[in-house]
């Protein structure tokens, strides 16, 4: 479990210090992974269709998104990705980031959605074939839908 969770169990997940809690979209599970310290949730389609990570990172001061990505796409480039596009979206109001890739190693597809809340970044990274991209656009949405953004706590 991400030294920084609150709360874990197989559907939802809390965290109060970034002020962050996520319950999953049915047929999928919160897995109970470590290593991965700004890893904040994994999850996995109970049918073995795709995972979805979601992420924290701290936008540099004086960094803004557009930038920030502009680098990561180049980093992922660099890493063996196809990007296949990056582009701004709406969340109700919130400034948000689409990136759409592939990984020419895996073949897999990589759908990544950026939340800016200040100067935090949370990242939903979706991984899963080309033929489930469809659906799963779809169901990454709900991820993002379900997420509740709260004041943080201060440890």
């Amino acid at each position: 479990t991400s030294a920084l969770a609150n709360f874990l169990d197989d559907t939802s997940y809390t965290n109060r210090q970034l002020g962050i809690s996520l319950s999953v979209p049915e047929g999928w599970v919160i897995t109970k992974q470590t290593g991965y310290p700004s890893i904040l949730a994994f999850m996995l389609s109970t049918d073995g269709g795709g995972k979805v990570a979601l992420s924290y990172a701290r936008l540099p001061a004086g960094k803004t998104l557009k930038r920030y990505l502009k680098e990561t796409t180049r980093t992922m480039q660099a890493t063996g990705f196809d990007i296949k596009s990056s582009k701004p979206v709406r969340d109700n109001g919130a400034v948000a980031w689409e990136v759409r890739a592939k990984d020419n190693l895996s073949r897999l597809r990589v759908l990544q959605f950026y939340l800016k809340r200040g100067n935090s970044l949370f990242v939903f990274t979706l991984t899963c074939t080309s033929k489930r991209l469809d659906y799963l656009s779809g169901e990454l949405q709900s991820f993002v839908e379900l997420t509740q953004f709260q004041s943080p706590r201060k440890p």
